[in-house]
Formats: C-alpha cells, structure tokens, sequence
C-alpha cells in the first residue's frame, strides 16, 4: 500500500501526516455519530466525509496527507459545537485554515451564499479550492 501512497517506510514526515489523518477520521466519526445524510436517514454522514476525503487522498496520489485530514473535518464547524481551537489543538492550524477557508458562510438565501462561493473561489488556495470542489462533487 505504501508504494501506491508514493512512500516508502523511510519517509516519516509523510507517515505523521497520515497518522494525523486517522486521527480526524476516529474524531470526525465520533463526532459525527447519530448524524444522518439528508433525504436518506439510512445513510450515516460520515459516508460523505469520507467521500470527499478518498477523493482528494485519490487526486493528489496520496501525497497530501495535510488535505484528506481537512477533508475529514470539514463538516464540523458547521455540523458540530466543537470549537475552531479545540480542533487547532488536535489537528494543527494548517490542516483547520483549510477547513474554515472551504466552509460554507451560512446566512443569506441559497443564491447570496452561491454567489458568496462563486465570489470567494479564486482567492482561496489551493487546498481549499480542492476540497470545496471535492466536497461539491461528494454531495
């Protein structure tokens, strides 16, 4: 698997980073328990966290670790009461910047909030723009 992931069992930054993301993927799982996808009570949240997540892990070749670990938070702040420090705390301010610059601005009606999207899109970075496609793509 660590070959396909573009690693070898020397690389430890890399392992860290993946680690850390399974880390957010325990957390978010917890965090996210009794939520269901909308319109489908069956189906666990957590399948769409995870989604999005396999979709970047699979876009960037695995090389990202930093990412897949946003892309398994970035529902939280607007899912969740857990506050952007606590998840600072536990994941590190790099991996939560991408989170809080992809999320979703709540308020307004469904159109001011897609032209807010449209609006912010390119001057977001990189990895924001990656995971809000992903998670656009996911829902």
């Amino acid at each position: 698997m660590r070959a396909q992931m573009g690693q070898d069992a020397t690389d430890a930054p890399a392992a860290a980073g993946w680690a850390l993301a399974m880390r957010a993927a325990d957390y978010a799982a917890r965090a996210l328990r009794t939520d269901r996808r909308r319109g489908d009570e069956t189906s666990p949240y957590m399948n769409h966290v995870l989604e999005v997540a396999a979709l970047l892990a699979e876009t960037t070749g695995g090389r990202d670790p930093l990412l897949v670990t946003a892309a398994l938070l970035h529902d939280l702040p607007a899912r969740t009461k857990i506050p952007r420090e606590t998840l600072e705390r536990e994941f590190g301010p790099e991996a939560v910047d991408v989170v809080y610059e992809a999320h979703m601005v709540r308020g307004g009606d469904r159109e001011e909030r897609r032209r807010d999207e449209i609006d912010r899109a390119p001057r977001m970075s990189p990895r924001a723009r990656q995971l809000k496609l992903a998670d656009k793509t996911s829902s």
